[in-house]
């Protein structure tokens, strides 16, 4: 999986609430790009693995790819923010305890053909996150 995450209180959109309480104006790199996955989804993927006996390694990972600014600004519409500002910033600008890659973005086709099976989208994996 890649950028994992668990509606509002597990992983970025927890952090964007967090910074929404302290300020209006929120800066999101937008040269880090991947594929936010929603936990919710997972179990079911793995359980049709199961179900159908593959073995290997497999992406589970939501189809498509967005930068953080992108999933950021998508999130903030679905949850209606009027008055927060979302900035694009350079991932370099951020001072950060661990290197991240700038692209991430893991190919869910072999699991999607062999398992016979569709992975939502990561903007249908916002919209359902945010229910």
């Amino acid at each position: 999986v890649s950028w994992l995450f668990w509606g509002q209180e597990v992983g970025f959109p927890s952090k964007l609430e967090q910074l929404r309480t302290k300020t209006n104006q929120i800066k999101v790199s937008s040269d880090e790009i991947s594929s936010p996955t929603f936990a919710g989804h997972i179990p079911a993927h793995i359980f049709l693995a199961i179900q159908k006996k593959l073995s290997g390694l497999y992406h589970i990972n939501s189809t498509g790819k967005c930068s953080r600014y992108d999933w950021a600004t998508f999130y903030a519409q679905q949850k209606k923010w009027k008055e927060t500002i979302i900035e694009p910033a350079q991932l370099s600008s951020f001072k950060m305890k661990a290197r991240r890659p700038y692209f991430s973005v893991m190919n869910n086709m072999q699991f999607q053909n062999q398992g016979n099976t569709k992975i939502s989208t990561w903007k249908d994996a916002v919209i359902e996150s945010c229910r």
